[in-house]
């Protein structure tokens, strides 16, 4: 779990210096990029791949195209934006276990076996829906504040310690918040 923490935030601080540097450029160019909350970005998980992994990074420009993205992506535009400012903000993770209740486990996967020999489910498709309760780990990614934001920008007050733009941004309450 350290050894994951320690890469992520090595490839988060990446895609937010790699967004600096695409806002800089830009604001040298006179074009003005919209703050991510007004950009009409909503919030939505990449698909994963047939090894259960979303290697979707979005930048701005990628993000904003697509109109959609995760977590890493939307905190990683925030923080850009944020730094930008002025404002001393970091990015954040928790995490949760991908677990069934004991009881489940054994039905759960007489189940998956039935409909993957039923309708020839793709390995792709099948992947994704078995590793959604594997005993894996979920990262959520949010922002870290030192409480001097200024009331009001962008979904923050002053105090407030954490902003999490995708919960802003739609995520469910069911998602690893």
């Amino acid at each position: 779990m350290e050894l994951n923490a320690s890469v992520l935030r090595i490839l988060l601080t990446a895609l937010i210096d790699t967004n600096r540097a695409y806002l800089r450029t830009a604001a040298r160019m006179g074009i003005r990029i919209p703050h991510l909350y007004e950009s009409g970005v909503r919030y939505g998980r990449a698909p994963w791949d047939s090894s259960g992994r979303n290697d979707t990074w979005d930048s701005i420009p990628d993000l904003y195209m697509k109109g959609y993205g995760d977590c890493k992506s939307l905190t990683a535009a925030y923080v850009a934006q944020a730094r930008e400012r002025g404002y001393d903000v970091e990015p954040a993770f928790r995490y949760s276990y991908r677990t069934l209740e004991p009881f489940m486990v054994e039905d759960w996967k007489r189940k998956l076996q039935l409909v993957k020999d039923k309708f020839g489910v793709k390995s792709e498709e099948y992947a994704s829906f078995a590793r959604k309760n594997d005993g894996g780990l979920d990262y959520h990614i949010l922002v870290a504040t030192d409480g001097t934001m200024p009331s009001g920008w962008m979904q923050g007050s002053t105090g407030d310690l954490w902003v999490d733009p995708s919960k802003v941004l739609g995520m469910g309450r069911q998602e690893n918040q």
